[in-house]
């Protein structure tokens, strides 16, 4: 998220300065992606689906996935595999 960010501002910069908002436009498209799998990976960690990130579009969702992110993983493996932080 901080990278996103940090790389948003910039492209922002950019835009200001050559006056056309193409930059912010193409680092928005080609961080989307991978925020989406990151967001999705996260929920797998807690166990529930990818689906649940639909809850963003929600005025209450955005404060239970803030929620889910913030918790700590479930225990060993679970329906999405075996846990990642295991040794």
């Amino acid at each position: 998220m901080l990278f996103a960010a940090l790389i948003g501002i910039a492209a922002q910069i950019v835009d200001a300065v050559i006056g056309v908002p193409a930059t912010y436009i193409l680092v928005s498209l080609g961080l989307f992606l991978p925020g989406l799998t990151v967001s999705v990976r996260r929920l797998h960690d807690v166990d529930r689906s990818g689906w649940w990130l639909l809850l963003a579009f929600t005025i209450i969702g955005d404060f239970v996935l803030l929620y889910w992110d913030c918790i700590k993983g479930t225990d060993g493996p679970n329906r999405f595999g075996p846990d990642s932080l295991a040794p």
